[in-house]
């Protein structure tokens, strides 16, 4: 049978690589190469060529789609394997790569791929495995054969492994593809050790409570990162890293019954004293977030927003009685809303006059939209009220009004507007209270939720995450002269619809 010689120009195609570069690593003229994708040579079965040009491709970085792609590729000629490792990905390369119509590969394309194990500790229910490519290929074959919505722990004494790419991918391909959710622990040796890498890594998962994190600090400093997987019931994986040494992560895989039981209830005991990352919701979450949104803008200290609307606290009083009124509020209730807005102006306007730093991030595509229509639908609790509430252009045009005002008076007040709204915080209000807390109420699936953390650590992580945000959006330091050009060109366009 003829064979596809175009595999070899596929994979050097798609990792950039020239002739004279794979030639030069086998020590070859480059026209050799030419000629096997040709077809004028051909690559055999037992070509001496053939192990040392997949030991070059492989000894590229490659991230963990390219991993997908080959394993995707084999699969499609037919050859059989789960690719647990590197060394199989090289064995398969070469069956993939041979071009000799005479060589019989039928037997190599179905034959289990020999010699896998080598360099390997490998007895019964326990493997030793070397490597993050080795480890993470080994770890998503394991949770690609977890049912539909399967929890898995997570146990993390650093940030290494959590935040490596390809680990990365894996976690969330496997909560994308397969549901899977997962339960982290941050095992932190002090206080003063706070993972904001990890924390900003999965922020939207956090955020979405698709990832539940809790904290637990430990008395002693590890000399080595660890971090251990617990799938209930099946396995436990424990990968380590050596601090301060180029030594590759190591892991030790085990399947052993008494082992991995006892691993999943020491980590639902180390969880039931440890501290979640968001306080438990209960019945009183949202008349205390309401309390603890109010005294954000009476206490001192910086105050940072992101919020996926405008806010009302900018009109003046004269503009949320103008909402009152549209929205058919009287008599004693209209009165308790007014008082209870002018309040917190008040509070705000007093502790900006002391110098408050307050610095907001809106979206563009609200502008857009606004500036299209006329109106917009906004979260309800700066309006004092509940689920979603649809603002006329006159409303619209009051809040715009109310920022421009403000960029204008106060110098420790700025807006960012951007493009690119983070999605974690997408039909949500955040308000992030420097060394205080941390409020997010979010809308999903027609539902609303609160969530509350006082914890240094989350506060630090959204922090960081707020302030690399703002840092790409300051215009080349004229951040808050084009906001308030970019704001008064949107106020005429939106003024068209009045």
């Amino acid at each position: 049978m003829r064979r596809n010689s175009e595999n070899l120009r596929t994979v050097l195609e798609r990792f950039e690589i020239k002739n004279k570069t794979v030639a030069a690593a086998l020590n070859l003229h480059p026209s050799m190469i030419t000629r096997w994708m040709n077809h004028e040579r051909l690559l055999g079965v037992n070509s001496k060529y053939l192990e040392p040009l997949a030991d070059y491709i492989f000894s590229r970085k490659l991230t963990a789609e390219d991993m997908e792609w080959f394993k995707k590729r084999f699969h499609e000629y037919g050859i059989k394997g789960d690719f647990l490792s590197v060394a199989e990905m090289k064995r398969a390369l070469r069956i993939w790569l041979v071009t000799d119509p005479n060589d019989d590969i039928s037997g190599l394309l179905n034959s289990p791929l020999a010699g896998a194990n080598q360099n390997r500790i490998y007895s019964g229910d326990y493997m030793a495995i070397a490597g993050i490519t080795d480890i993470t290929l080994r770890l998503s074959s394991l949770l690609a054969k977890l049912e539909q919505g399967a929890l898995v722990y997570m146990r993390l004494s650093g940030e290494s492994v959590a935040t490596c790419d390809s680990f990365v991918h894996l976690i969330k391909n496997s909560m994308d593809t397969f549901g899977i959710r997962f339960r982290i622990l941050l095992s932190l040796s002090n206080k003063n050790i706070q993972p904001s890498k990890t924390l900003i890594t999965y922020i939207t998962q956090i955020v979405n409570q698709d990832i539940e994190v809790s904290v637990a600090y430990e008395d002693t400093v590890p000399f080595a990162e660890e971090t251990m997987v617990i799938i209930p019931g099946r396995c436990v994986m424990t990968i380590t890293i050596l601090a301060d040494s180029s030594a590759p992560p190591a892991a030790l895989l085990i399947k052993e019954k008494t082992y991995v039981h006892d691993a999943g209830r020491n980590f639902i005991e180390t969880i039931a004293r440890s501290q979640p990352l968001f306080d438990l919701p209960g019945q009183s979450t949202s008349r205390r977030f309401q309390s603890m949104s109010k005294e954000s803008y009476e206490q001192g200290g910086g105050l940072s927003i992101i919020r996926d609307g405008f806010s009302p606290l900018y009109m003046s009083a004269g503009g949320f009685e103008h909402f009152l009124v549209a929205q058919g509020y009287e008599g004693e209730v209209f009165e308790w809303r007014l008082n209870e807005f002018c309040e917190r102006k008040e509070a705000m306007d007093g502790n900006l006059k002391y110098g408050m730093p307050l610095r907001e991030l809106i979206p563009l595509p609200l502008l857009d939209a606004v500036a299209e229509k006329g109106s917009c639908v906004m979260f309800g609790e700066d309006l004092l009220e509940t689920g979603e509430v649809r603002i006329n252009t006159s409303i619209c045009l009051e809040m715009l009004e109310g920022y421009m005002h403000y960029l204008t008076v106060f110098p420790n007040f700025s807006i960012r507007v951007t493009n690119t709204f983070p999605l974690a915080f997408r039909h949500a209000h955040c308000l992030i209270k420097e060394d205080r807390h941390v409020l997010i109420k979010r809308r999903r699936d027609d539902t609303e939720s609160c969530l509350i953390s006082q914890q240094p650590v989350l506060l630090q992580g959204i922090s960081g995450f707020f302030d690399d945000i703002w840092e790409g959006l300051n215009y080349m330091n004229r951040g808050g002269e084009a906001t308030l050009y970019m704001l008064k060109r949107y106020y005429g366009e939106i003024g068209r619809h009045s």
